[in-house]
């Protein structure tokens, strides 16, 4: 084996170019979701199970002001029954709890962490 060979390989562990300096680049979407092909085969719908990104839903249902949170999460529950029937899971907040295992996800959260944040918020369903 030449050493030319061997040596048109990176020599690291992860690829550089995904870094800028320390931190990996932020990715977009938008380019990401190109790369996927339309799929073209039928599915049962009535069959399959629905896996929904809870942070999706809060764009997509209305929450009146001075709403309960009974209230807001009842309309959160009516939306996915509604348009997903009974197939349907709904996920909060992928991050894992372990910030050194995780991997793209861990270093988003990271990310954003470092933004103002709120503290975490203990809800009671009559509260508005």
């Amino acid at each position: 084996m030449k050493l030319e060979d061997v040596l048109i390989f990176e020599l690291c562990p992860f690829p550089l170019s995904l870094f800028d300096e320390a931190v990996m680049r932020k990715g977009t979407k938008s380019s990401l979701y190109k790369a996927f092909k339309p799929c073209t085969r039928d599915f049962n719908a009535e069959s399959g199970v629905y896996i929904i990104d809870g942070g999706y839903l809060l764009h997509r249902v209305i929450r009146k002001r001075g709403s309960t949170f009974s209230s807001i999460c009842d309309n959160y529950v009516t939306y996915v029954c509604t348009k997903y029937k009974s197939t349907a899971l709904v996920i909060f907040y992928g991050y894992p709890e372990n910030k050194t295992v995780g991997g793209t996800k861990c270093v988003e959260w990271a990310r954003r962490t470092q933004k103002k944040m709120s503290i975490e918020v203990m809800f009671e369903r009559t509260v508005s």
